[in-house]
């Protein structure tokens, strides 16, 4: 009986079979010997990569490491400087403290200051001795207004300590008085100054309001008259 001749694909397994071994040691060893070119390009390719990571990876560490540094030292730089004006700003007020006394600092800072007087947002004239609202909400408004070279000058510490307007003070100025209507007080800082707001709320129709000024705050507010009353009268 005449033997069949094995096929093309049996003969190229056989072959692959007989050529490459089972184990990956082995196997690796007969693809180096009969391919060395192809493993020296391997080679030689890691080689190129590593030596274009290694510098890009080192620049990246000393860039980081720079920039954390030069952070630290802006934030040590701007410390110092915090530090530095706080101490200029103590020695500047112990200096103008030694220099004058209470009273010529209140009349400095006074003489400097510019005191408005508001009543439902409208500023009281010279002669404003009445004033008619035609809303249950009434507001008066005290305003202290200083210029930027009055606070170049005066630390806000002495500014603050001379004010007139805040509540403590305020109430010993002025007088208030009102049959029903209750009122709130509140206070606040502005770039060039400060307010102090007198809310009334639920005022009744026909009831008056009268604000007594003490006579040196009243012309301090630029005003002739030291009593100004407020009477409500609901619109029709």
């Amino acid at each position: 009986m005449e033997q069949k001749k094995p096929s093309v694909i049996t003969k190229i397994k056989r072959s692959y079979h007989n050529s490459n071994p089972r184990k990956p040691m082995q196997r690796i060893k007969f693809a180096l010997k009969r391919s060395p070119l192809f493993f020296s390009v391997i080679v030689i390719s890691f080689i190129i990569i590593a030596a274009l990571i290694f510098p890009i990876t080192k620049l990246y560490s000393s860039t980081k490491i720079a920039f954390e540094e030069r952070a630290m030292t802006f934030d040590l730089y701007r410390e110092s400087q915090d530090k530095l004006k706080v101490k200029n700003a103590e020695m500047y007020l112990e200096k103008i403290q030694n220099s004058f006394t209470d009273e010529q600092l209140k009349k400095i800072i006074e003489k400097h200051t510019t005191y408005k007087l508001f009543i439902n947002n409208k500023i009281a004239e010279k002669k404003t001795a009445t004033f008619y609202s035609t809303t249950d909400k009434t507001l008066i408004t005290f305003y202290e207004q200083y210029p930027s070279d009055v606070k170049d000058m005066i630390p806000e510490a002495l500014i603050k300590k001379y004010s007139k307007i805040d509540e403590t003070e305020i109430l010993k100025l002025i007088k208030i008085s009102a049959n029903a209507a209750k009122y709130t007080i509140t206070e606040q800082e502005y770039p060039d100054g400060r307010k102090l707001y007198i809310q009334f709320d639920s005022v009744k129709t026909g009831e008056i309001i009268t604000l007594d000024l003490e006579s040196n705050f009243a012309k301090t507010l630029g005003l002739e008259e030291y009593s100004i009353e407020i009477f409500y009268n609901k619109a029709t």
